[in-house]
């Protein structure tokens, strides 16, 4: 059984995990250097195109084990595998920069989204397979909905979850994303647009909502921003 596994496990897969955390490492190391010329670094505006989508797409891509799991066990092992490091490591390295509680709850909060939102990613598609198919529909306009608002929380829910449910679709469609032409367009797609890419861009300033509810309008300020985000976090996390 052991065997089984070893020989069945991809081991690249190993790789891309590395190389996804020594560019996030490498991101915010220029980050902490540059300062105020954050966003002008052009290995930085690479790295932020794809870094963070690819984590999603990873977790995505191995979400199925999850589906022979029940809720009570899925919860509690996603809740030690990924809310218990965020929450050890923002009170061992964050205190001491915190002048109040109020301080010290709001890093708590806040640090370390990404493993929030793959707890959140996982429960939600989890609630969404295991729920009965005449629901199932309900629940999609309700995530279709949710997206178009922009309606995510602070950990930047709503922007990260299409690249979860990418990963998904690529373990399902594997045979067909793995040909050759498939990955010189994902490739070639990349490279045209990664010199549109600006700091802006991101979701940390550029808003992902595209629907205003006060005047019920698109927000088509946001609309080439949130494309060209999807588009190079696709292809370059592919």
């Amino acid at each position: 059984m052991v065997e089984q596994q070893i020989k069945s496990r991809e081991y690249y897969l190993d790789a891309v995990k590395a190389i996804a955390i020594i560019l996030t490492v490498l991101g915010h190391c220029i980050q902490w250097i540059l300062g105020d010329s954050f966003g002008e670094d052009k290995l930085e505006l690479f790295i932020y195109s794809f870094h963070m989508p690819l984590f999603m797409i990873i977790s995505g891509y191995f979400f199925q084990s999850s589906l022979r799991r029940n809720f009570k066990d899925l919860v509690s092992r996603k809740f030690f595998q990924l809310l218990i490091p965020a929450f050890c490591w923002t009170l061992i390295i964050y205190p001491w920069e915190c002048e109040s509680i109020h301080d010290v709850l709001s890093r708590i909060f806040h640090e370390y989204w990404f493993l929030k939102v793959l707890f959140v990613n996982y429960i939600v598609t989890f609630v969404y397979y295991k729920t009965p198919c005449k629901y199932k529909y309900l629940l999609l306009l309700i995530g279709i909905f949710i997206f178009l608002i922009g309606k995510g929380g602070t950990w930047y829910f709503t922007p990260m979850y299409p690249f979860f449910l990418f990963g998904i679709l690529l373990r399902k469609c594997k045979a067909l994303l793995n040909k050759s032409y498939v990955l010189v367009l994902f490739l070639c797609t990349f490279l045209v647009l990664l010199p549109f890419f600006r700091m802006e861009h991101t979701m940390y300033y550029t808003s992902c909502k595209l629907l205003d509810l006060s005047t019920m309008s698109l927000c088509y300020a946001n609309i080439i921003p949130n494309l060209l985000r999807y588009a190079l976090g696709i292809c370059g996390g592919r």
